[in-house]
C-alpha cells in the first residue's frame, strides 16, 4: 500500500508528464484562451489590437466583442480592468481589444465626437474598427452578424458613434460611464443598447454637462448629454412602446424599455469606473453589492456559457 507522500509525488509526476505532453504536441488545455497582438495601418497610422480567442479549434463561427477602453488607457490595461479575456473560452467568443491613438502613444483615446482627446477630428476610428473586423475575420471563424461593441467612457462614446454610422454592421452596443456626443446620427436601423452608469460620476455626469473631473490631467473639456438623453434618443429610434419599467436590486435600479432592447442599470453613488474592476470597490468608486459590468454585458449580448452548470460570474470580489 502506498504512503500518502508517495501518492502525492506520483500525482505530481503524472501532472508534469501530462503538461509536457501537451506542450510537445502543441495542444492547449480545454477551456483555455490565447491572446495575440495584431497590427494594421489605417489612413497612414499604425494601429494595434489584442485578440483573444478560444484555444481549441472550433468549426462554429464565433461572435465578436470589441472592447473599447477609456481615454488615457490602452488595450492591455483595459483587458486587466474588465477581465473579458477570462470569459472568452467559457462564453465562446472572440475578444478584440484595440488601442486608441494619442500624442507619443500616451493618453490614448478615440475620435468619438465632441470628446475628448488628441484624436478628435482627425483620426478615422470608424474605418479602423471596420478594417480591424476584416483582419480578425481572416484569421478566425467569426459570425459577421454578431459583432458587439462594449466601451468605457470615451470608448463608450465611440460605440454610440459606430452605432450611428455603421449600425447595420453591429448587433448591439454596451456603454459604461459614457454618453452620446455626436451631433448627427444617421442610424439606418434600430439598435440594442445596454448602459451602466453611476449617479456620482464626475467625469461623464449622469445628468449631463461638462466634466467635474476630466479623464486625465490636461484633457480638454466637453459637453455631455445626460444618460436619459442618450438612451432616450435610441428609445425613440427603436420605436419602444412606452416609458421604461424600473426594478431596484441593492444599489442598482434597472430600467427596461418595452417593445425594444434597451436596458439601463443606474448605480446609486457609483463614480466613473468599470463596475467590478479590481480595486474599484476598495477605492470607493462603487458601493457594495454592485454587479460586474462585464458579466451584465455578456449576458445582454446573450453570450451564455456552453455548460450553464459551470458558469461563473467574472466579477472580481
Amino acid at each position: 500500500m502506498r504512503r500518502p507522500g508517495a501518492r502525492r509525488r506520483a500525482a505530481a509526476l503524472s501532472a508534469a508528464i501530462t503538461t509536457a505532453a501537451l506542450l510537445l504536441v502543441g495542444c492547449t488545455p480545454p477551456g483555455a484562451a490565447r491572446t495575440e497582438t495584431v497590427h494594421l495601418t489605417v489612413d497612414g497610422i499604425e494601429r494595434s489590437a489584442r485578440v483573444t480567442s478560444p484555444a481549441a479549434d472550433d468549426a462554429d463561427r464565433l461572435p465578436v466583442v470589441i472592447a473599447l477602453h477609456g481615454a488615457g488607457q490602452n488595450a492591455a490595461r483595459f483587458d486587466e480592468l474588465t477581465r473579458f479575456p477570462d470569459a472568452v473560452a467559457e462564453r465562446r467568443f472572440v475578444l478584440v481589444t484595440p488601442s486608441g491613438t494619442g500624442a507619443n502613444g500616451l493618453t490614448l483615446g478615440w475620435n468619438a465626437g465632441a470628446c475628448c482627446q488628441a484624436a478628435e477630428g482627425d483620426v478615422d476610428d470608424i474605418a479602423f474598427l471596420e478594417d480591424l473586423v476584416a483582419r480578425v475575420a481572416r484569421d478566425h471563424p467569426i459570425d459577421s452578424e454578431r459583432v458587439y461593441l462594449a466601451g468605457f467612457s470615451n470608448g463608450g462614446m465611440l460605440a454610440y458613434r459606430a452605432a450611428c454610422e455603421r449600425g447595420e454592421r453591429i448587433a448591439a452596443i454596451a456603454v459604461v460611464a459614457g454618453s452620446q456626443v455626436v451631433d448627427e446620427c444617421p442610424a439606418p436601423s434600430a439598435m440594442a443598447v445596454y448602459a451602466m452608469h453611476g449617479t456620482a460620476d464626475p467625469t461623464v455626469p449622469y445628468d449631463g454637462g461638462e466634466p467635474v473631473r476630466p479623464p486625465y490631467p490636461g484633457a480638454p473639456l466637453w459637453e455631455n448629454r445626460s444618460v436619459a438623453e442618450s438612451l432616450g434618443f435610441w428609445a425613440e429610434r427603436d420605436l419602444c412602446a412606452g416609458a421604461p419599467a424600473a426594478t431596484v436590486d441593492g444599489p442598482v435600479t434597472r430600467q427596461v424599455w418595452p417593445g425594444c432592447r434597451i436596458v439601463l442599470d443606474t448605480v446609486r453613488g457609483g463614480e466613473h469606473t468599470w463596475f467590478g474592476a479590481p480595486g474599484s470597490r476598495e477605492a470607493g468608486r462603487e458601493p457594495a453589492g454592485t454587479p460586474s459590468a462585464t458579466a451584465r454585458i455578456l449576458d445582454f449580448f446573450e453570450l451564455d456559457p456552453a455548460d450553464p452548470r459551470s458558469g461563473t460570474d467574472p466579477r472580481v470580489e
